[in-house]
């Protein structure tokens, strides 16, 4: 089974190891009961920032994959203020993604892209 949940602070700390510094709003994609990624968003000043965690088991299912980018980008709807993300070339397809959640790359700053 697939599902998208909202994310909480118990699961981030699961998936990612460690509590962040700010508060976040976000989903976790759930596949078989299994928290497979973690996205969202966090401010910082008068901007928010997106970020993601998925596992090589998320990226093959392009079916929540597409579930969770649509939440995504459904969240990043609801903000007043710009929002930001960090390309990671060490991600195969991250521009893919990026544009998929409505984000465009920045002219100047190659590893910058803004929603």
């Amino acid at each position: 089974m697939r599902e998208i949940i909202p994310l909480t602070t118990e699961i981030l700390v699961r998936f990612h190891g460690k509590l962040p510094p700010y508060s976040v709003i976000g989903i976790a994609a759930v596949k078989d009961g299994m928290v497979v990624g973690v996205g969202g968003y966090y401010r910082v000043d008068t901007r928010y920032i997106l970020f993601s965690r998925i596992t090589d088991e998320l990226r093959a299912d392009k079916r929540l994959l597409v579930m969770a980018l649509r939440k995504l980008a459904d969240i990043r709807m609801s903000f007043n203020l710009p929002v930001q993300s960090i390309g990671d070339k060490s991600i195969p397809g991250y521009e893919v993604l990026l544009r998929h959640v409505g984000f465009r790359q920045d002219t100047a700053m190659e590893d910058v892209w803004h929603g």
